[in-house]
């Protein structure tokens, strides 16, 4: 005589269909993709603040658990926009854009970005949609290929700096180069400490300073980074 099997419980399925989930988001979230919410302006007119954006780590590295340390660790290409921490903050996260590889000898002159006395090529750029830069003009920066739209200041500094991108680093960095403030950052980055790459904008939005309500933004993708 056979005794009759009680019934598996539905709420089981779907507990146990739920902390699959949820291993699954926290794996996909320690070592596949994060995401962020900018903060400030020193990525427009790329990035600008409201915008949420998701970082892609793989390709830059898999941090061990409970190590600390980075496995398969490579370098980003050139004018990729990475998510990284410096060596003295590692809590702290920043948004640039990858302007110099190792070996790569990196001069600003005059707020115009030069690689290995190679000068990039400027031109005027219509950007809208950003209008909350005040004394700052946007061009089209052409260097080895590759296009961007970066903001210069209306006046630009008379100033030279440079920089040897020493070997297992990177060299970054805003779109908005207000050299002032870069001078505080003037630093490479170490390959380790770069998070991952911007893969694309999830969402823009902007905050009106009186009702505090969120204001849609024109959706800007991947190909205008």
């Amino acid at each position: 005589m056979s005794s009759k099997e009680n019934p598996r419980p539905v709420w089981k399925d779907y507990f146990e269909t739920l902390l699959v989930a949820v291993f699954l988001a926290l794996v996909a979230r320690t070592f596949v993709v994060t995401g962020y919410q900018v903060p400030k302006f020193t990525m427009a007119p790329t990035l600008i603040p409201g915008d949420y954006i998701f970082s892609f780590k793989i390709p830059y590295g898999v941090r061990v658990p409970l190590w600390q340390q980075k496995i398969f660790v490579r370098s980003p290409d050139r004018g990729t926009v990475v998510v990284f921490s410096y060596p003295h903050a590692e809590r702290v996260l920043y948004v640039k854009r990858v302007v110099g590889l190792a070996g790569d000898r990196i001069r600003i002159e005059n707020g115009k970005l030069w690689v290995n006395d190679v000068p990039a090529v400027y031109r005027l750029a219509q950007t809208p949609g950003v209008d909350d830069l005040p004394g700052f003009q946007f061009y089209e920066e052409s260097l080895f290929n590759h296009q961007r739209k970066v903001a210069l200041p209306f006046r630009l500094q008379h100033s030279e700096k440079s920089i040897l991108v020493p070997q297992g680093h990177v060299f970054v960095l805003g779109d908005l180069r207000d050299l002032a403030k870069e001078n505080n950052n003037w630093e490479t980055v170490p390959l380790r400490s770069v998070e991952g790459s911007v893969s694309f904008i999830g969402l823009s939005l902007a905050w009106h300073r009186k009702s505090m309500l969120p204001e849609w933004r024109r959706q800007r993708f991947l190909s205008e980074l």
